[in-house]
């Protein structure tokens, strides 16, 4: 997600053409996101070919030992919703002090991307006799957010260090919510897809010549 986070200062000589949002970048990451979501949804979760998919790599994703049971489970109390929403508050509340606008713009996509999740859950039917739509994950949706946090506000040198282990959060965090049965592959992969989709928003707003980190 780093593709879109620009922190070179505006050369005087041409500000207007430097000012121009990434339109070509922003819609990229738009159109792929909402491609991606739409999909996992229609291929994973309404096509029953896809579901008996979804379903044997559910099975197949099942911890083989009581160890590795633990273990997700251990990480997914240190990765929950509660632990990455606030980590993703604090980074957007450092940044505050040094880049106000981009910050909210970023701040605002995070809030779109877990309320539109949200939405999503409640509003999309799940065939197949479910009890209630799990799509996309509400999990992974938060630590997509932090990564998108730390893509878009961290300073340049270290964003890039930032957005791996953001990324690798975000990883297993998908990986462990599928083993611990709680998510199928499709609700993670439309949390992923439902992230690149905010992520396009926020390239589309903030300026090309928007400078996230002037303290380097």
């Amino acid at each position: 997600m780093t593709g879109g986070s620009i922190d070179e200062a505006v050369p005087s000589a041409a500000p207007s053409r430097m000012r121009r949002p990434h339109h070509r970048t922003g819609w990229l990451w738009m159109m792929l996101g909402l491609l991606g979501l739409a999909g996992a949804y229609v291929g994973l979760v309404l096509m029953s070919g896809g579901r008996d998919l979804d379903s044997a790599i559910t099975v197949a994703m099942m911890p083989r030992s009581n160890s590795a049971l633990q273990a997700s489970r251990t990480f997914m109390r240190m990765a929950s919703p509660e632990v990455l929403v606030p980590a993703s508050l604090a980074v957007l509340i450092y940044g505050l002090f040094r880049n106000r606008h981009g910050v909210r713009v970023v701040g605002a996509a995070c809030a779109g991307l877990l309320f539109s999740a949200y939405a999503l859950k409640v509003g999309l039917p799940r065939p197949g006799g479910d009890l209630s739509n799990s799509f996309p994950s509400g999990h992974v949706s938060a630590a997509v957010a932090l990564t998108l946090v730390v893509a878009g506000v961290l300073r340049r040198s270290a964003r890039l260090v930032g957005t791996v282990v953001a990324a690798s959060i975000t990883a297993a965090v998908a990986v462990a919510t599928v083993a611990l049965q709680w998510h199928r592959p499709s609700d993670a992969l439309g949390a992923i897809t439902l992230g690149a989709l905010w992520w396009g928003v926020v390239v589309l707003v903030i300026p090309k010549g928007n400078d996230f980190s002037r303290a380097r």
